[in-house]
């Protein structure tokens, strides 16, 4: 299956993702948020140490926040969604948050992409 259709699921009710990403050192991987009129991305770079929400058009005003790169390729993330309150809240490594508005976020589809299909992917989806 290609990386493009990893899906999660939809995000009409809030949810808490743990995740833990094997990947290669330097590659890009996260979350897309997937709707109708507007998708967002989670994006955890690995090259530069940094994670940011992506919204088309909005790139200026784009939140994002350092992390230290993990030399083995190993990275926990956990995200939990509020589709009530349009936002969402992701932890890198136990170490950072990322806390970030998408007022649409109940009207999307959330899956997994990487630059490249990491080496191995565990988690859990939980619906509060």
């Amino acid at each position: 299956m290609s990386w493009d259709h990893r899906q999660i699921g939809e995000a009409r009710q809030a949810l808490l993702l743990r995740m833990i990403f094997h990947i290669k050192p330097g590659r890009r991987f996260g979350v897309r948020f997937q709707g109708n009129d507007k998708d967002g991305q989670l994006v955890i770079d690995s090259e530069k140490g940094e994670a940011c929400f992506l919204l088309p058009g909005s790139e200026s005003q784009t939140p994002h926040v350092a992390f230290p790169t993990a030399t083995d390729g190993v990275y926990s993330l956990e995200l939990v969604t509020d589709p009530r309150l349009g936002l969402g809240v992701a932890y890198i490594n136990q170490f950072r948050a990322l806390s970030f508005r998408f007022y649409d976020i109940r009207n999307t589809s959330l899956s997994l992409f990487a630059d490249e299909p990491p080496v191995a992917v565990d988690g859990t989806a939980y619906v509060r």
